[in-house]
């Protein structure tokens, strides 16, 4: 809950998520000046949100990539570097613009190989910080 009758919901379809923002009929609430005007909105990355009474909030969706155990699935997956398979729980890191995901194990650093992501041009640092911030803040 952002506020009193304004929340923010995650959606998960398939790789992606969605944010959903909802706000009842008595509050003021604009996104990117535009005021909310069925009081539902899925936001996108850099959204200014404003709610009456609470100022101004901005919404980033942007990931930072990280190692985490591969959670195996349905079907085979395989690295989008090496396109050997990757098996659950081994080490791996999904990308955060594309979500194919790369071997980062011990022998197969098939994320941290080369500078950017092996389908995009997302950078492959495991330290990166987050690279956009609102301006005057």
């Amino acid at each position: 809950m952002l506020s009193e009758q304004v929340a923010l919901f995650r959606e998960r379809g398939g790789v992606h998520e969605s944010w959903i923002l909802l706000c009842g009929a008595r509050k003021q609430v604009s996104v990117n000046g535009f005021p909310l005007v069925a009081g539902i909105r899925v936001l996108s990355d850099r959204d200014e949100i404003r709610i009456e009474g609470a100022g101004t909030l901005f919404f980033s969706g942007e990931k930072l990539a990280r190692v985490e155990a591969f959670p195996g699935g349905d079907s085979t997956v395989h690295c989008a570097r090496c396109t050997r398979e990757l098996h659950a729980g081994t080490p791996a890191v999904r990308c955060p613009f594309c979500a194919l995901w790369h071997h980062e194990e011990e022998g197969s650093l098939c994320w941290t190989y080369d500078g950017s992501c092996a389908e995009c041009s997302h950078s492959t640092k495991l330290n990166a910080r987050y690279s956009w911030t609102p301006e005057n803040l």
